[in-house]
């Protein structure tokens, strides 16, 4: 179980090292200790979420703009900000997959997780729940007639994003579950390959 602590591993990158890197090695790691057939839950924020992407403080930065702006220019920022550089990486839903195969996993699901990933009160398949989120989703949202006309836009920006069918991809977090194959192929070298 690594729940929120992926986006923390790429502060571990001594100096100005590569916070993608480190990441990426610590999957790898984790996908070497899993026994084959294991299971790894993963808990993290989504780097283009709404949140993110309105101008919401990064949580773990807590500075604006730094989960959405290129990495260059969201370290950038940080030093400019707060005299240090940006190295927690979050990714999107396709980021995610990404490096999870990279690091040799497969059977990738990426589950919305509403509100979020420590306190989930709904988790819903990203591919399987498009009805949900085009169906169910914009109704569980607070009537339009509440709040400022800034609530009012959100709401209806949701609705439709919900009915576009792209929702699931804009949540705040995912819980991702995926596996290490029951067995490895190996290649010369003694490397695995997938």
């Amino acid at each position: 179980m690594v729940n929120g602590v992926l986006e923390w591993v790429g502060c571990a990158a001594a100096g100005e090292g590569d916070p993608a890197a480190v990441q990426a090695a610590f999957l790898k790691e984790l996908f070497r200790v899993l026994k084959p057939s294991g299971w790894l839950y993963m808990g993290i924020e989504n780097r283009v979420s709404l949140y993110n992407i309105s101008g919401g403080s990064d949580p773990h930065s807590g500075v604006r703009w730094t989960a959405v702006l290129p990495r260059r220019l969201a370290s950038l920022w940080m030093r400019i900000k707060r005299g240090e550089r940006y190295c927690n990486y979050l990714y999107s839903a396709w980021g995610y997959r990404r490096l999870l195969r990279e690091a040799g996993f497969e059977k990738i699901r990426l589950l919305c997780a509403l509100p979020g990933y420590n306190l989930q009160k709904m988790l819903i398949d990203i591919e399987g729940g498009r009805e949900i989120f085009r169906d169910i989703f914009p109704q569980m949202l607070v009537p339009l007639g509440k709040g400022t006309m800034r609530n009012r836009l959100g709401r209806t920006v949701r609705r439709a994003l919900c009915r576009l069918g792209l929702m699931q991809y804009l949540v705040y977090a995912y819980v991702v579950l995926c596996a290490k194959p029951a067995t490895e192929h190996r290649q010369r070298g003694g490397e695995a390959y997938r």
